[in-house]
């Protein structure tokens, strides 16, 4: 109700989906129920968009690394590690980033 017709919304979340919450499990730093009452992977997450009268234009993954020093570094680790030469994979990083548009 805050967003005006054909508003976008900009969302970013951790990523359960993720390497490192598979790794970790329950140890995954990102797993805060005090903080994260609910836990999303990009699927989920445009489950959720779509649900609530949401039509998703992005959906992507990106890592933590987006918010580090020197981003551009790590972009040989990704080609290597995730197949990708770019800073952003489908669906294995650390956080979900989501562009969703609502419709009147």
């Amino acid at each position: 109700r805050l967003l005006e017709p054909d508003g976008f919304l900009f969302v970013e979340v951790p990523n359960v989906g993720s390497g490192a919450a598979e790794r970790f499990g329950t140890k995954w730093r990102h797993l805060d129920a005090a903080n994260h009452v609910a836990q999303f992977d990009a699927k989920t997450l445009a489950g959720a968009l779509a649900s609530t009268g949401f039509a998703s234009i992005s959906i992507a993954t990106i890592g933590m690394r987006e918010y580090s020093r020197w981003p551009a570094l790590h972009v040989p680790y990704d080609a290597v590690m995730f197949g990708v030469r770019t800073r952003v994979h489908p669906t294995r990083h650390e956080l979900v980033r989501a562009v969703a548009r609502k419709g009147p």
